[in-house]
């Protein structure tokens, strides 16, 4: 996904911008702007355009590494499919405890795939995202 097309829910400040999750930069710290980051809001989500469809492998999610703050992911859903509305996709996992462990958190699926999404359901949440990796061949 890198270099693709990005949005973001909103942006917490300049240094969280939705492109670096894609900007080839996981190293999960903040301070080295390789991460996206959110106000905190109600439900808040990142998606990336692929421009074309693909059929993808897996998906790689990169977590903050600094302290617990990696924890702010617990719950998240990864998103991926054709439709138009990006949070419209099959939910392909849920990030839990034990994926909270691996950086990256690897997502595996063999679907068709224009757009991938992350979304974290709460009433107070804050997305952060040190880089996504989309794996596939274009079709």
């Amino acid at each position: 996904a890198a270099g693709k097309k990005t949005k973001q829910h909103s942006t917490y400040n300049q240094d969280g911008k939705s492109e670096n999750a894609v900007n080839g930069n996981t190293s999960g710290y903040w301070r080295t702007r390789s991460c996206t980051g959110t106000l905190w809001a109600p439900n808040p989500w990142w998606t990336v355009d692929l421009g074309a469809s693909y059929q993808v492998g897996s998906i790689h999610i990169y977590n903050r590494v600094e302290g617990n703050l990696g924890k702010r992911l617990l719950g998240a859903q990864v998103l991926a499919g054709t439709e138009a509305d990006p949070l419209r996709n099959e939910i392909i996992g849920t990030i839990g405890p034990e994926e909270l462990l691996d950086n990256p958190i690897v997502f595996t699926l063999d679907k068709t795939v224009t757009h991938v999404s992350v979304r974290l359901p709460g009433n107070r949440q804050l997305l952060t995202l040190c880089g996504v990796e989309v794996y596939g061949v274009p079709l």
